[in-house]
């Protein structure tokens, strides 16, 4: 299998919320991870070039492996923790929102009609304006 369509497969999968495997978990937060490392080393190496200065490639390295080894050790901890973590099929208790249309001055179910206040024929033009 090429490992291209098994990568956008397992994207697919967590964008569609199906159940992953604490590998699958852990190394999606390993490739977020490094996504975050080259945007901050890119950045890192392209402000120099903005500035028209020489750019330190060593700086750069050393701007990358940083975030880098964090990564490493957050997907590290992602492995461990997803164990205990809940199916994400199971919906984590939260209930998907219901969505009711209703025409203009029909009661919305579920919820109490609101009751008009009536005013006085007297102040009627003083609400108005």
């Amino acid at each position: 299998m090429n490992p291209i369509i098994g990568l956008i497969n397992l994207l697919e999968a967590s964008r569609a919320g199906q159940d992953l495997t604490p590998l699958a978990r852990a190394f999606l937060k390993l490739l977020l991870g490094f996504v975050i490392s080259a945007a901050i080393a890119g950045w890192e190496a392209i402000q120099p070039f903005l500035n028209n200065q020489a750019i330190d490639w060593a700086n750069v390295l050393h701007t990358f492996v940083a975030p880098f080894a964090t990564s490493l050790l957050f997907s590290v901890v992602k492995y461990f923790k997803a164990h205990q973590d809940a199916p994400l099929s199971s919906g984590a208790g939260t209930p998907k929102p219901q969505i009711v249309f209703v025409q203009p001055g029909e009661p919305v179910p579920g919820s109490p009609m609101a009751q008009p206040v009536p005013i006085p024929f007297s102040q009627r033009s003083a609400a108005n304006g």
